[in-house]
């Protein structure tokens, strides 16, 4: 696992540990919209799909979508994954 770190990091008020790989060169090209970082911040707050949408003032369909995409940019393959990579994972 070459480049990898162990990531501290607080979701939904716990405390937590993770081993984060580094980025592929592919997903640092894109960047993320202002709406994806904000819902990105919002799974850092360890909210449901439900509560980014009511917060947001969007469908949960749309938050899905957001969370798709932030996934394919980061190369993550989970919520808690695109949380790690947006705290410097």
């Amino acid at each position: 696992m070459s480049g990898a770190k162990v990531r501290p990091f607080t979701a939904g008020g716990r405390r937590f540990a993770a081993i984060v790989l580094p980025l592929r060169a592919e997903a640092e090209a894109r960047p993320l919209t202002p709406a994806e970082r904000e819902v990105a911040e919002l799974l850092r707050l360890g909210l449901t799909n439900a509560e980014i949408a009511r917060r947001r003032g969007r469908s949960p369909r749309t938050v899905a979508n957001q969370i798709a995409s932030l996934m394919r940019k980061l190369s993550a393959d989970s919520r808690l994954q695109v949380v790690l990579r947006m705290s410097g994972g």
